[in-house]
């Protein structure tokens, strides 16, 4: 029997199949022909008629070597080979076996081979863990030289370098393959998930080899398959851009960490595409790193509408800029002109009016109100331009303190028209103080202004509690608004009544609407034409100020 028939194999892994450590166990002995030259020339070195390589995993070997090492193995308790182990620093002699009390009756000794010359040179792994013999034997009582005993040791040690290397040989050659076999699982697993994916996958082993890549990472490239996968990642990267910004990557990725990164690619057809790319680690069952599943996704479209944004949003603030500085023209510059029409107006009225015809008066009563009416639109246009930077930051706000001062500034209005406001209990909300009362007065002027001929102004201001939010209602008794013309009055400048009946420049409701959305609300409107309108303005209960989207979407930015 060869020796590769008598000792059995170890297994590299253990029950849960995960790779174990090659110092997790003896070295695996089922070597080939090594082995066998070494126990030939043991047998030759000591001149005795037997060797025998002995191992605790229950196996003994011995041989004849007159007949090329041809014997018959004898199982046995490997009774010699226990006693050898036992003193590792030396080699064990037992000069006449029937001698020696501890081996006289064993089966060694009184049936074949007949052993009664045993020497045991202890096997030692390099973690002092002892796993069996190298032994000579004869068939009649002798003794080693001093020469013949070192040998027998360095053959031994020989014997145990030759299994270690060929365990740790093993040992490569399992991990490489369970490596295979779960890259081929992790292959399995992306070619699904890359097929309908527009984003570029890949899978790179600890090699840095490519071991998977699907149809849009193919694509990109512009390369068969069969000379990308199974190819160094640095040979279809190039060498310099592999060592420079791939590896390091891939390193960090091999040691476990998730790697996120922007690249820009040039194609082989000398397109520049953007590129976000996260490195993952792809691990076994047993969480061992095999090796990284690359995602690229292509976002030169995304930076082009980025670009596009920013240009647009430069563009605006240039308009924006201009616009700004038009209406300060508009409420600073022209102001001084028009004070004085209005002033000298005013004085001619006084000075003249007895000297000049009906007519004349009616003139002059045009230039001053003419002249009044662009003041009060130079005035709110400077006020909605405010409306977009205010200053002051969101406060607890007390409705019924605001709602008092209105009434204390709108208080000879009150008394000319003979109106009355009339408000129920008012929360405290978070908001801007002078935008919420900004609001609030105009709906109440709104509402005191629309009325119909000998009619006292009632305007009813109240609260509800909704499940997030606040409504406020402004109720009035006015004329009312058709039922078509409910959103158009919140657009700029829109008027639904002539100036000779109602005065206004048509700002007030859009700075309302302006005011509610700032603080993430709105406004909308309820009315019956002849009996009256009510202002309805929803806001969140825990208010915070509108982010630049949001204002950009209310015309705020």
């Amino acid at each position: 029997m060869s020796l590769n028939e008598v000792i059995a194999q170890e297994e590299l892994t253990d029950e849960a199949g995960e790779v174990a450590s090659p110092h997790d166990e003896q070295p695996p002995t089922n070597t080939g022909g090594e082995l066998n030259d070494i126990a030939a020339l043991a047998a030759e070195l000591c001149g005795t008629s037997l060797v025998a390589l002995s191992l605790i995993n229950g196996s003994l070997q011995w041989y004849t070597p007159e007949s090329g090492l041809r014997a018959d193995a004898v199982q046995t308790d490997l009774l010699f080979c226990a006693y050898a182990i036992c003193d590792p620093g030396q080699v064990l002699v037992v000069p006449d076996t029937e001698q020696d009390l501890r081996f006289a009756t064993s089966p060694f000794v009184k049936a074949g081979p007949r052993a009664r010359f045993y020497a045991g040179a202890p096997l030692l792994t390099s973690t002092g863990q002892g796993i069996g013999a190298l032994c000579v034997l004869d068939t009649a009582p002798r003794d080693l030289s001093p020469g013949q005993l070192n040998g027998l040791q360095l053959l031994a040690r020989m014997v145990v370098t030759h299994l270690e290397t060929q365990q740790l040989l093993a040992f490569k050659d399992r991990a490489l393959q369970h490596e295979r076999r779960m890259a081929l699982e992790i292959r399995a697993q992306l070619s699904a998930i890359g097929a309908a994916s527009s984003d570029m996958v890949s899978f790179v082993d600890r090699r840095y080899i490519y071991r998977y890549v699907n149809d849009t990472y193919k694509k990109y490239i512009n390369k068969p398959l069969n000379l990308i996968e199974g190819h160094p990642v640095a040979e279809i990267l190039g060498e310099d851009a592999f060592r420079r910004t791939s590896k390091p990557l891939l390193d960090e990725a091999l040691a476990g960490n998730p790697v996120e990164y922007g690249w820009t690619l040039v194609t082989p057809t000398k397109e520049e595409k953007h590129l976000d790319i996260l490195y993952t680690p792809a691990r076994d069952t047993a969480g061992n790193v095999l090796g990284v599943v690359v995602r690229a996704r292509d976002v030169t479209k995304f930076k082009e509408l980025e670009a596009n944004l920013r240009a647009t949003v430069s563009s605006l603030e240039r308009v924006n800029a201009l616009q700004k500085e038009f209406i300060y023209i508009l409420s600073h510059d022209l102001r001084e002109p028009l004070n004085s029409i209005i002033n000298f107006s005013t004085m001619l009225s006084a000075d003249i009016a007895d000297k000049l015809d009906a007519k004349g008066r009616r003139y002059l009563d045009f230039i001053n109100s003419a002249g009044t009416r662009m003041r009060r639109l130079l005035d709110d246009l400077l006020s909605f331009v405010r409306l977009e930077q205010p200053q002051d930051a969101f406060t607890d706000c007390d409705l019924n303190v605001i709602l008092s001062e209105i009434q204390q500034d709108m208080d000879s209005t009150l008394r000319l028209r003979n109106g009355t406001i009339d408000a129920g209990p008012m929360p405290v909300v978070k908001a801007h103080a002078s935008m919420l009362r900004l609001l609030l007065q105009n709906l109440i002027s709104n509402g005191m202004k629309f009325q119909k001929a000998d009619t006292r102004p009632l305007i009813t201001v109240t609260a509800e509690r909704l499940e997030k939010t606040w409504q406020i209602s402004v109720r009035d008794n006015g004329i009312g608004i058709p039922a078509d013309k409910l959103e158009v009055i919140f657009r700029l400048f829109h008027r639904l009544n002539s100036r000779k009946d109602y005065e206004g420049s048509g700002l007030g409701l859009a700075m309302c609407r302006r005011v509610a959305m700032y603080h993430r609300g709105r406004i909308w409107a309820e009315s019956t034409l002849g009996e009256g309108s009510v202002f309805h303005v929803e806001l969140p209960a825990e208010a915070e100020p509108a982010t630049v989207d949001e204002r950009a979407a209310a015309g705020l930015v």
